[in-house]
């Protein structure tokens, strides 16, 4: 069973340079990802309530590393994903006494992750955006000159 956690935190560009390479060594989570102002961890545990526990607990070191270098975690922006071969209940994850919303999709690295692992989602983002791109170039085929409309393919 895996679990992703989300954080999104918002400072200056100078700041977020000199803090960042700091949080992933609170705690001692193997793998951490962090891009730009977004930082995915994750964790796995062998059932629910020791997953609950070990993620409560990283979270509280979070949080006392934010609050040691005045910063604060957008708890708004901060969200969880659940990996597993099965339905998972909602757990009780939180920060600083709030709780962290549960996603089923989410935008990692420019690809919509299902907690399946399905790629549903993000296929027919794809498709949307091809669609709407060959929608365009057709109907800006009528403005090209006659010599070069032939030399252009059709999209249908």
């Amino acid at each position: 069973m895996w679990s992703t956690t989300r954080f999104n935190f918002e400072t200056p560009a100078l700041l977020f340079l000199l803090y960042i390479n700091d949080l992933s060594s609170t705690t001692d989570v193997r793998t951490c990802i962090m891009f730009a102002n977004d930082t995915n961890m994750f964790i796995n545990g062998k059932n629910l309530t020791s997953l609950v526990s070990i993620i409560n607990s990283k979270l509280d070191k979070i949080n006392t590393w934010f609050c040691a270098n005045l910063m604060s975690l957008n708890v708004t922006k901060t969200n969880y994903i659940m990996f597993a071969n099965k339905r998972v209940p909602n757990i009780d994850i939180f920060v600083n006494k709030q709780p962290i919303t549960r996603v089923y999709e989410t935008k990692f690295l420019g690809v919509i992750i299902q907690y399946n692992l399905k790629l549903h989602a993000h296929i027919n983002l794809i498709q949307n955006k091809v669609s709407k791109t060959i929608n365009i170039m057709n109907n800006k085929v009528c403005f090209i000159h006659t010599t070069f409309k032939n030399t252009i393919p059709k999209f249908s």
